[in-house]
């Protein structure tokens, strides 16, 4: 394995991320048309209120969801497999990041809280950013747990 190979692992895995990310943005552009079009929103209160603590809730939960997806990728016997698992495992929480942004839309589309839908795509995007994958860690993982030399990945001081 070279540092080209996990370059390009790395940039496909980035390259997806990214269009996730433009994807939320786009969530925003929806929302912003629909605002606009002054639509009138499907549930009234009290029933808006119950699916926004319902979605605020369901969001949340996105953080366990990592938990139960760093346990779904346990480690690999070689440095091809756990490069294949860092590649699917960061798309998975690049789609799970996603997730709040299109729970606000379909929110702002039932109930017409903006304010809510604004939120929610920060929030997305919030994990999206935190949780974009970083080559120098891929390279520290690759280099710690199967000793694999590569350019631009040098031992770190105790």
């Amino acid at each position: 394995m070279t540092g080209a190979d996990v370059k390009t692992a790395y940039i496909r895995a980035a390259a997806a991320t990214g269009g996730l990310i433009i994807m939320v943005l786009g969530y925003a552009a929806v929302g912003m048309m629909l605002k606009r079009l002054n639509i009138t929103a499907p549930f009234e209160p009290p029933a808006a209120y119950v699916a926004k603590y319902a979605v605020y809730l369901i969001s949340a939960s996105a953080f366990a969801a990592f938990k139960i997806l760093k346990k779904k990728f346990p480690k690999q016997a070689t440095p091809e497999e756990t490069l294949k698992n860092m590649v699917r495992h960061s798309i998975m929480r690049s789609a799970i990041s996603e997730m709040p942004a299109i729970l606000g839309l379909m929110l702002f589309m039932l109930t017409g809280f903006y304010t809510d839908l604004v939120l929610l795509l920060a929030f997305s995007l919030a994990l999206e950013i935190f949780y974009f994958p970083r080559l120098s860690a891929w390279k520290d993982t690759l280099r710690v747990e199967f000793n694999v030399q590569m350019e631009g990945c040098h031992p770190r001081n105790p």
